[in-house]
């Protein structure tokens, strides 16, 4: 199911909570009613992935502590972007969206290779920013395979 997804992205329902729809490479949306900092956790849990550890790997590959792309494998690495305004702390104001589904982005739009587009509130330079750490957690991640293989 996570390698059809191309965008995590966090919304408030009717009433006020925190929730999280994908958006699916064939273009439909599947909602899912919690934040998405747990659904980045069952994906993660689901795929025998320790986040903790991709997320200490990414701080040390990238010399950063936040807004860190999500490294699955060198094919699905989601880039953080942000979707909405944060009402309080810990807000989960970002979202993810797949760097290979990216076919472009201008004036905070993001275009997929299927078409679809999704509007977000992060400039074109900070997504730009963004998908070179992508590319280059995606080149640390084949050169850590190579050197475990030999």
């Amino acid at each position: 199911m996570y390698y059809l997804c191309q965008a995590i992205v966090p919304f408030y329902d009717d009433y006020g909570h925190n929730m999280t729809y994908t958006l699916l490479s064939d273009g439909t949306k599947s909602t899912y009613c919690f934040p998405i900092k747990n659904y980045i956790y069952r994906m993660f849990y689901q795929l025998y992935l320790d986040p903790v550890a991709v997320r200490n790997c990414s701080s040390r590959i990238l010399h950063s502590k936040g807004n860190l792309p999500l490294l699955l494998s060198p094919a699905y690495i989601f880039i953080p972007v942000k979707m909405r305004k944060p009402i309080g702390r810990q807000d989960g104001a970002f979202g993810y969206v797949l760097v290979s589904a990216i076919k472009s982005y201008q004036d905070g739009v993001i275009t997929f290779t299927d078409g679809t587009t999704l509007a977000t509130c992060s400039s074109d330079t900070y997504i730009a920013h963004k998908m070179k750490d992508a590319k280059l957690l995606g080149y640390a991640y084949k050169e850590t395979r190579v050197l475990l293989e030999a």
